[in-house]
């Protein structure tokens, strides 16, 4: 009884693991639902016919039939809880069944020279608890490079690989440690022999506990990662509209200084001093053009970044075309309306201006609805996009960001040759 009830042990940390990696290896759809919810739900998803796959392990069509069964319930919950297309996830779990396998195989490898010897494999007997540790262990080991790779090559994404320099360690040392005492537990069961299965487990146990804590860390570390950007981002933005604010002063102050400029002018064609007059008119005339603020509709901030935005554009050889119904300042903090609009205007712009010339556009439509502000921001983009070396890119994930801060919505529309992001925020 005392093996049976450390095999089931060992069943549910295999559980966990396995929920584990699939938790790991996608998003979930909904922010605020955390990877832990996320596995225990699949562990309960799973749990009856992975039951059944356990009692009825000795049957082959039963036990076959149970791993299929319990590979389409993970897709499908894997479909509807987390990110990431369907193909991906039928993917990952062929994949990860292999991955399964080779573990198993490995680990009867290990006991290669007991499992010549056909010991009796049953739940209530030691060599199954020894078998099952063993596999246990190999697979956390088998898995964390799965993940990594997965991380790497499927989602390309960044992942510490000293973690698995870490892991490994313990893994690899409980291994040599169960190879050294298997003679003694394969020849009799004592007492003694008791105790060392037990710490086997318990290791075993350990090993998925660690794997947890350290993919925990990775994500944190990439979450204290995103935090900075967004921060790094909002000073920038402030500044940004204090360089605007600042420039609309100096503005005033020239249109002011003009006036005087202006009576000095009335008087020189009052004497007839017509060259020098027509020299002061030219000067003023530059003066105005560089001064005047084009009006896009009635929001200064607004203005000031459609002005940016239509200069960049003209200079990049991008068509640009707005259409704006905002007929008054808008009640949004000004800091925002600056970060959020010329986030999305710089990445519009980046995008459009790796088109070719004449595919190239940017279109900006914004309109005040009742206490809604709403932004639609189109652009073009390349069909075949260039890779991205290094770490993962932020910058969707920042304008999320940005717009959660102001309590709105953001959706993201990617289309052959074009990409459009609406975003919709608070206006009270």
């Amino acid at each position: 009884m005392i093996c049976y009830m450390m095999c089931i042990l060992l069943w549910i940390a295999y559980l966990w693991l396995d929920c584990m990696v699939v938790g790991y290896a996608f998003e979930p759809r909904k922010e605020n639902v955390g990877q832990t919810s996320i596995i225990l739900g699949l562990m309960a998803a799973q749990l009856p016919t992975a039951a059944v796959k356990f009692l009825f392990n000795d049957h082959v069509m039963i036990r076959y039939g149970a791993m299929i069964v319990v590979g389409i319930v993970t897709v499908v919950y894997a479909a509807v809880f987390l990110k990431g297309t369907l193909g991906q996830k039928v993917l990952f779990m062929l994949c990860e069944y292999l991955t399964a396998l080779l573990a198993e195989m490995l680990s009867i490898g290990i006991l290669n020279k007991y499992m010549e010897q056909k010991p009796q494999l049953s739940y209530y007997t030691p060599t199954m608890v020894l078998l099952l540790s063993v596999v246990l262990t190999v697979t956390a080991i088998f898995f964390l490079i799965f993940l990594v790779v997965w991380k790497k090559i499927v989602e390309k994404e960044s992942f510490d690989v000293s973690i698995i320099i870490v892991f490994s360690v313990f893994p690899v040392s409980q291994l040599l440690m169960i190879t050294a005492i298997n003679e003694q537990v394969f020849r009799n069961m004592t007492l003694y022999t008791g105790w060392i299965l037990a710490a086997a487990i318990l290791g075993s146990v350990a090993d998925g506990v660690l794997l947890y804590t350290l993919l925990r860390q990775q994500q944190l570390q990439e979450l204290k990662l995103r935090l900075s950007e967004v921060q790094s981002t909002w000073e920038i933005a402030e500044n940004h509209y204090h360089e605007i604010e600042n420039r609309r002063e100096e503005f005033a102050k020239i249109r002011h200084d003009m006036r005087n400029q202006q009576m000095v002018l009335q008087e020189l064609l009052h004497q007839g001093e017509y060259e020098k007059a027509e020299k002061m008119l030219e000067t003023l005339t530059d003066t105005v053009a560089a001064t005047t603020e084009y009006i896009y509709c009635g929001d200064p901030v607004f203005n000031a970044i459609m002005g940016e935005t239509e200069k960049t554009c003209r200079e990049k050889r991008i068509a640009f075309k707005y259409d704006l119904e905002i007929p008054q300042k808008l009640k949004l903090d000004p800091v925002a309306i600056c970060s959020i609009l010329s986030n999305l205007t710089r990445n519009a712009v980046a995008a459009a201006e790796m088109t070719e010339r004449e595919e190239a556009f940017l279109s900006v439509k914004a309109a005040v609805k009742g206490d809604y502000l709403h932004i639609c921001v189109e652009n073009s983009r390349a069909k075949k996009l260039p890779g991205r070396p290094g770490r993962k890119g932020y910058g969707l994930e920042i304008l999320h960001d940005l717009v959660e801060r102001n309590h709105g919505q953001i959706d993201v529309q990617p289309g052959e040759g074009s990409f459009r992001v609406d975003v919709t925020v608070e206006n009270f």
